[in-house]
Order: structure tokens, then sequence, then C-alpha cells
């Protein structure tokens, strides 16, 4: 196994934040799919991630 990357910490991120826009959500589960569902511009993104990555799932994506 490697050895941990000193500077990975910088890359990692916070569940509780939204990845879009960076607004905190309430939890990364439900409450991120919240705050999706009421932010246009986040509701957008998020299609267009679950669609570049849809392909990537064995049996495709469900959430």
């Amino acid at each position: 196994m490697a050895a941990k990357n000193p500077n990975a910490d910088a890359h990692e991120t916070d569940p509780h934040q939204c990845p879009f826009c960076g607004e905190h959500v309430a939890s990364p589960g439900k409450g991120f799919m919240i705050h999706v569902e009421e932010n246009p511009e986040c509701s957008a993104d998020f299609d267009t991630w679950r669609d570049r990555v849809g392909g990537d799932v064995p049996g495709g994506w469900s959430g």
C-alpha cells in the first residue's frame, strides 16, 4: 500500500457541502437531494454529473 499523500486532504470534500455550489447541506444523503431539488443550478450540474458517471456504475445508476 502506498503512503498517503500529505497533500491529499486538500482535495477531499466535506460531505455536508454541495460539490456544485459549496453551500452547506443538512446531510450527505437526503439533505443533498433536497438541496438539489430546491436549487435549479445544482440540479442541472447533478444531472450532468450523473449522465457522465452512469456508464461507470455496473447495472446503471439508481440514485
